[in-house]
């Protein structure tokens, strides 16, 4: 008879009984600088993830990539590479302005989808795809990552258990020599913190923003540097928002605010959780989180 196992996965007979993993297929269209500094070491290291296939127009960058993560099918035609290879998803990792019609002809071969930031040039071009994702029944998602962050979720959490978030605010600086792609830096890299304002407050409602071009002009004709908004968001928080693109270094934060509570938090290193009465805060470190 064959033991009965428990929640703990261990059978009667204090035998662990061993489970297989199903492993994810994952293949890629790009293989460059971007996606072997994040993407393809992160991914390389999961047990439950199989990278079987990469597409990429550059030969050289091709065959680099697929020798140092030991990727068996290797295309310069990404359609060859869906038509042929058994996949469950693809990391489309490029620059925004090819974005559409790849994704499109991924979407449309019923795989599920991984993007950087942003999606496509346009707002149109991301709601073409957005309907494109849910007509074809498929999960897809963009790397806005902070709102994964281990010290804000847990900051998050601590904020809950007193009672619903007030207010939230998020503030992301840095000194930027230009813009990125040809379009507003809001869409390529300021939203890293709207992003989690979302995640925290819910949907925002109403929003009154400003933005501005301060200092050099040069290298900023389709783009804003300076960006500020007050946001009401669904749940009833309201949200500030803040982002300087010509500031004097890199600095990124959030606050999240409850009922006689505070967390202040860095991601992805720290929270400092506040509450009434209390001048010592609770320090949350990522790196203890993590394990």
């Amino acid at each position: 008879m064959t033991p009965w196992p428990t929640q703990a996965g261990r059978h009667h007979s204090g035998m662990r009984r061993r489970y297989s993993v199903k492993k994810t297929r994952v293949a890629f269209i790009g293989a460059g600088q971007f996606a072997n500094v994040f993407h393809y070491p992160t991914l390389s290291e999961m047990d439950d993830v199989e990278l079987v296939a990469i597409a990429d127009l550059n030969p050289e960058l091709l065959s680099r990539t697929a020798d140092a993560y030991g990727v068996p099918g290797r295309y310069a035609d990404y359609q060859e590479m869906l038509e042929k290879e058994t996949i469950d998803a693809v990391y489309v990792i490029m620059k925004p302005a090819p974005l559409e019609p790849i994704v499109l002809d991924v979407l449309s071969a019923g795989k599920h989808v991984f993007t950087e930031k942003p999606l496509g040039l346009t707002i149109e071009q991301t709601r073409r795809l957005a309907a494109a994702a849910h007509a074809a029944g498929v999960k897809t998602q963009v790397g806005t990552n902070r709102r994964f962050s281990r010290v804000l979720r847990t900051a998050k959490d601590l904020v809950l258990e007193r009672g619903p978030i007030s207010m939230v605010v998020g503030e992301f600086h840095k000194d930027m020599e230009s813009e990125q792609f040809d379009m507003e830096v809001m869409h390529s890299d300021a939203l890293h913190v709207l992003d989690p304002l979302r995640y925290l407050a819910g949907e925002p409602v109403s929003v009154h923003s400003h933005a501005d071009r301060w200092y050099r002009k040069t290298g900023w004709a389709h783009s804003h540097n300076v960006y500020s908004a007050f946001m009401r968001f669904d749940s009833g928080a309201t949200g500030v928002f803040l982002a300087n693109r010509q500031s004097g270094t890199r600095f990124e934060r959030f606050e999240i605010h409850g009922d006689g509570i505070v967390a202040y938090v860095h991601t992805p290193d720290i929270a400092r959780i506040f509450t009434a009465g209390n001048s010592d805060p609770l320090e949350i470190h990522g790196k203890d989180l993590a394990g």
